[in-house]
């Protein structure tokens, strides 16, 4: 599928959702506002391999594939209606790790994991949250 026809795609969806503030920047890219102050931002970058999800600083690269694109899709809605969530782990104010976890039975298992090298590695680290909370019932 053509980059910029995936951006369209999810920006015909957004527009259903009057609450949901976007940003198109490039005809390959999108930026999706996060909510409140515990939310974060969605950046999207397509291309004719692969396209790159940022969710917050957690990222994740999927084919361009109609599988994947689904998954992208998917993960996209999981994010801004607070079915997913991330967790951060940081010393001292800066974030080295984030994973990120899907609600099952009630609890919150590990999904997928992105980070980078952390010297502090014998340290207790921070752990705070980000979950979107827009509500889909708001069209």
């Amino acid at each position: 599928m053509e980059p910029e026809q995936i951006i369209d795609d999810i920006i015909c969806g957004l527009r259903i959702y009057p609450n949901i503030e976007f940003h198109r920047n490039k005809p390959h890219e999108l930026q999706i506002l996060g909510s409140g102050r515990d939310g974060f931002n969605i950046q999207i970058y397509t291309g004719y391999r692969e396209h790159l999800i940022y969710l917050d600083d957690f990222h994740w690269h999927f084919g361009n594939n109609e599988q994947e694109n689904t998954e992208m899709h998917d993960l996209i809605i999981k994010a801004l209606f607070g079915k997913i969530r991330i967790q951060i782990l940081a010393y001292n104010g800066t974030e080295f790790k984030w994973i990120l976890q899907r609600q099952e039975d009630g609890n919150w298992i590990d999904e997928m994991i992105t980070g980078t090298f952390n010297r502090n590695f014998h340290r207790t680290p921070n752990i705070y949250y980000r979950q979107n909370s827009f509500s889909d019932k708001d069209s």
